[in-house]
């Protein structure tokens, strides 16, 4: 789950990320010829308070770092 606030009218509001990938994948209709596409860096959701559209970025896993 991502907590987001919308920026228009600052109300707080929980996403399901895996539910959006999920759903904005299957809308795109991918074939088995083409190559996969890589993860998005952020989706586009509307608040359900004012409808205004938020981009909101995706957490990424961490890479350590060498030493």
């Amino acid at each position: 789950m991502i907590r987001v606030t919308c920026f228009k009218c600052t109300h707080k509001f929980s996403v399901d990320e895996v539910a959006l990938l999920a759903e904005q994948t299957a809308g795109e209709g991918q074939d088995g010829d083409e190559a996969p596409k890589p993860r998005p860096k952020h989706l586009v959701v509307e608040c359900p308070f004012c409808r205004q559209a938020n981009k909101v970025p995706l957490p990424r896993p961490r890479r350590r770092r060498r030493r």
